[in-house]
C-alpha cells in the first residue's frame, strides 16, 4: 500500500479518503503505469538512509543499470555522481526547501560516461517514512545543440577566410574577425559600410546589378580588389552565395586574400628550372607525351631502361622505339586515357621484370586531354614477396588441416579403447553408463573437429553444386536420427509431395539436415516429436523442420539467419548450425527460423530451409532467391 501511494506522490495526486479500496488500487496502478511509462528517468529513495526504493524504465537507458540491480543500493554505491561537491550542494538545496528544481549536474553511467542532467526532486511523506522522488532529465540534446551553435559561430568568427552577410541593396550588416584584421576597419565601422566603400574598382548600381546575378545563379565567384582605410589595396578572390533566412535574402561572401597566391605563382615560373632535378629523383621511369606519341620529357631512369639517353629521347616518338607488338598495346592503352580523360594502371612484364604503369591524362584549360603522363614502378620484388606470403598462407591452412586431422584420430582411438573395455567390463552398469557418456562425448568431439575442418576447407574452396535427391538424403538423416535417439522412441512425421524432389548441392547437403534434425531432438525431455514438411514451387525447394522442444533464442536465431556468424559470441551457440547457415549459403538458398507459440506459450520451433531446384536450372529458370522466413 506504502508504495502504490509513493507512485500517487509522484504524478502529483492525493488519494480521496473517501474512495473505495478497489478505487484506490485502481488509481494506484493507473500511477505505477505513469511511472513506468515516463521518457524521463524517475528514482525514488528514502529520505533516512538514501537507499533507492524504485526506479522506472527510462532509468537503465542513461545509467546503464538494472532497476532489480540499484534497488536497496544508494547513488554513492553505483558511484552515479560524477561531483561530489554538486551532490552536497543538491543535498543542501533539498534539506532546505524540500525540493530542488532543474538542478544541472553531471551523472556518470555505468561505464564511467558523464552525461548533462537536470535534477528536480521533491520530499514526500508516507505513513511515518520520508522519500525523496527523483526527476532526471537527459540534457545532452540541448547541450550539443547549444555547443553547435556556438561552435558554428566560433568557427565563422575565427576562420582564415573573410565572411560578410550582405542584403541585396548592398549594405554589410556581419563580418567576422578576420575581416576586421584585413580591412583595418572596426565592426561597428563596417556594419554601416556599403559594398562600393570597400570595393573601389565597382561603381553602385554595378555592385547592385552583380547581387541581382547571384540571386539568379545561386551562387557564383569573381576575383576582386579591396581597399584598406589608408588607400591601399590588395587583390581577393570571393565566392558568393544567395540564401533565404526567414524570409529575409542575404549574400553570403567567403573571400580570400590571394596576393599570396598571386606571389607563388610568379614563383612558379622560376621554379621550371628545378623539375628536372625532381624528375630525376624518382626511382620510377617518367615520359611525359602528346597524342602522336612524341616523348616531351623523361627521367633518367625511363631513358636507362629503354636504352637511350634523355636528350635522346626527348622528340622521339615512343611508338618507334618499342617492338610492334609492345608498342600497338601501349598506343590502345594512351589512346583510351586521351579519349576518356581517365587514368588507367597496366601491368606487364619485360626481360623478366614486372612493371606497373599508371597512364594519367594532363588535361588544358578546356578541359581537354593534352599530355598523358606515364609512372612506370618496378614491382617484381613486390609481387614476388606477394607470392611468398601467399605460400606461408596455405602452408599455415595445410598444417591446421593435418592438426584437425590428427586430433580426430586421437578422438577415433579413444572410442575405440572405450568400446573394447565396455565389451570385456565385468563391473556394475555404472561403469557402462560411464563409459557410454565418455563415448559419446568423444563421439561430439569428432563431430566438432570435423565440422571446423570443412569450415576450414569452405573458406578455401568453392562449391560446385551437382544434383542431388533430396528424397534420398532425408531418409538417410531419418534413419541416423533413429538409431541415435532411439531411446527416446522419437515420432517422426513427414509430408512431401508424390513426385521426386532434386536440388543443387554437393556431398554435405546430408550435414545440414543431419544437424537440424539432431538440434530439433536433443533437447527434448518427454515425447519427442519431429516433423518435416516438404515442397517445390516457383524454381525452389522448400523444407521445414518443426518440433516441440523448449525454443530457441535470439543468438540461436540470428546464427540460423546469418547475422553476426564470425563473432565469438555466434560460434558459441553451436557450430553446428554456423555450419549449416554456411553450406546453404554455399548452395545459393537461404535459411530462417521461428519460434511456435500456442496462446503466448513456446510449444516448439520451426526451422525453414529453402535450395534451388535442380530441375529449374536443368529448365534454365532465372528466379530471384525468396526469403526463408
Amino acid at each position: 500500500e506504502g508504495e502504490k501511494l509513493i507512485y500517487m506522490a509522484i504524478i502529483w495526486e492525493k488519494s480521496d479518503p473517501m474512495n473505495s479500496k478497489e478505487e484506490t488500487e485502481g488509481n494506484s496502478d493507473l500511477n505505477r503505469a505513469a511511472f513506468m511509462a515516463s521518457h524521463d528517468p524517475i528514482m525514488v529513495s528514502n529520505l533516512k538512509d538514501g537507499k533507492i526504493i524504485d526506479v522506472n524504465d527510462a532509468f537503465t537507458p542513461i545509467s546503464g543499470w538494472t532497476r532489480e540491480e540499484v534497488i536497496g543500493r544508494t547513488t554513492m554505491d553505483i558511484d552515479l555522481w560524477c561531483r561530489i561537491d554538486d551532490r552536497k550542494a543538491y543535498v543542501k538545496e533539498l534539506e532546505r526547501r524540500g525540493k530542488v528544481r532543474d538542478f544541472q549536474t553531471h551523472l556518470k553511467d555505468r561505464n564511467g560516461d558523464e552525461h548533462p542532467v537536470s535534477l528536480s526532486a521533491s520530499i514526500v511523506t508516507v505513513g511515518n517514512e520520508r522519500y525523496i522522488v527523483t526527476i532526471c532529465r537527459d540534457l545532452k540534446g540541448t547541450w550539443e545543440l547549444t555547443r553547435l551553435k556556438d561552435l558554428a559561430f566560433q568557427t565563422l568568427e575565427k576562420d582564415d577566410s573573410m565572411i560578410l552577410w550582405i542584403d541585396m541593396e548592398g549594405k554589410v550588416y556581419y563580418v567576422n574577425e578576420t575581416v576586421t584584421g584585413y580591412l583595418g576597419y572596426t565592426k561597428k565601422e563596417l556594419s554601416g559600410m556599403y559594398l562600393w566603400d570597400i570595393y573601389p574598382t565597382y561603381s553602385k548600381s554595378k555592385l547592385i546589378n552583380f547581387l541581382k546575378e547571384v540571386k539568379e545563379k545561386g551562387s557564383t565567384s569573381v576575383e576582386t580588389v579591396m581597399k584598406r582605410p589608408d588607400g591601399r589595396t590588395f587583390p581577393a578572390e570571393a565566392y558568393l552565395n544567395h540564401l533565404k533566412l526567414d524570409g529575409e535574402e542575404i549574400i553570403f561572401a567567403f573571400v580570400r586574400d590571394i596576393s599570396e597566391r598571386r606571389r607563388m605563382e610568379n614563383l612558379l615560373a622560376k621554379s621550371r628550372m628545378f623539375e628536372r632535378g625532381l624528375i630525376d629523383s624518382t626511382l620510377d621511369s617518367l615520359l611525359l607525351i602528346n597524342r602522336e606519341g612524341v616523348i616531351l620529357t623523361c627521367n633518367a631512369v625511363a631513358a636507362e631502361r629503354l636504352g637511350r639517353t634523355v636528350e635522346q629521347l626527348i622528340g622521339m616518338n615512343l611508338y618507334a622505339i618499342l617492338p610492334d607488338d609492345v608498342a600497338r598495346r601501349r598506343r590502345e592503352w594512351i589512346e583510351y586515357v586521351f579519349s576518356t580523360g581517365e587514368n588507367i594502371q597496366k601491368e606487364y612484364s619485360r626481360d623478366d621484370i614486372l612493371f606497373s604503369t599508371h597512364f594519367y591524362p594532363i588535361k588544358n584549360m578546356e578541359d581537354e586531354v593534352e599530355y598523358v603522363s606515364i609512372f612506370a614502378k618496378d614491382i617484381t620484388d613486390l609481387r614476388n614477396k606477394e607470392e611468398q606470403a601467399r605460400m606461408e598462407k596455405e602452408r599455415a591452412e595445410l598444417y591446421l588441416d593435418l592438426l584437425l586431422h590428427d586430433i580426430g584420430n586421437i578422438h577415433q582411438g579413444i572410442i575405440s579403447g572405450i568400446q573394447l573395455a565396455s565389451m570385456v567390463r565385468e563391473e556394475a552398469d555404472t561403469l557402462g553408463k560411464v563409459l557410454s557418456s565418455m563415448e559419446n562425448l568423444a563421439k561430439r568431439s569428432i563431430s566438432l573437429t570435423s565440422n571446423i575442418l570443412l569450415l576450414s576447407r569452405l573458406n578455401r574452396e568453392d562449391i560446385i553444386p551437382k544434383v542431388r535427391d533430396l528424397n534420398i538424403v532425408i531418409d538417410r538423416c531419418l534413419e541416423r536420427v533413429r538409431t541415435d535417439f532411439r531411446k527416446k522412441e522419437p515420432t517422426i512425421e513427414i509430408r512431401k509431395p508424390s513426385e521426386m524432389l532434386f536440388v543443387q548441392a554437393d556431398e554435405h547437403l546430408e550435414m545440414v539436415f543431419q544437424i537440424l534434425m539432431d538440434n530439433a531432438l536433443r533437447y527434448q525431455k518427454k515425447d519427442p516429436f519431429l516433423e518435416l514438411e516438404l515442397d517445390r514451387k516457383n524454381g525452389y525447394v522448400y523444407i521445414h523442420i518443426r518440433d516441440r522442444g523448449p525454443g530457441i533464442d535470439e543468438k540461436q536465431l540470428d546464427v540460423i539467419r546469418g547475422e553476426h556468424l564470425m563473432k565469438k559470441e555466434a560460434t558459441r551457440r553451436g557450430l553446428g548450425l554456423i555450419l549449416a547457415r554456411t553450406l546453404v549459403e554455399r548452395y545459393g538458398g537461404d535459411m530462417d527460423a521461428s519460434l511456435i507459440t500456442d496462446n503466448g506459450r513456446i510449444i516448439g520451433t520451426d526451422v525453414s530451409v529453402i535450395l534451388k531446384s535442380a530441375e529449374g536450372m536443368q529448365q534454365g529458370h532465372d528466379v530471384d532467391l525468396p526469403s526463408a522466413a
